[in-house]
């Protein structure tokens, strides 16, 4: 995180297991074919370079992390198996 956060402790470091965190994307059409899914990888990937883009993140406080298309979807399969879980054990998902 930006450093104005530097000193803030994690959830961890406050001894809860847990890691939140908030990301943002873009969700193309089913059935979009694989030169389609490139093409706005490779746009997606040339914007989230730019020295705008960059601001941005530093004016809102963010960490760029940017993912193409097929990192993404794991992180969201892999995202949603954890929450599913935890939301059985909390019991609103029953």
């Amino acid at each position: 995180m930006p450093a104005k956060f530097a000193e803030t402790p994690t959830w961890i470091e406050l001894g809860v297991r847990a890691v939140v965190s908030n990301w943002r994307g873009l969700v193309g059409p089913r059935g979009m074919n694989a030169d389609q899914t490139a093409y706005w990888d490779a746009a997606i990937r040339s914007l989230s370079q730019t020295a705008e883009w960059k601001k941005e993140l530093d004016r809102n406080d963010c960490a760029g992390n940017y993912k193409a298309s097929a990192d993404r979807r794991r992180c969201m399969r892999a995202e949603y198996a954890e929450l599913k879980t935890f939301l059985i054990a909390l019991d609103p998902a029953k």
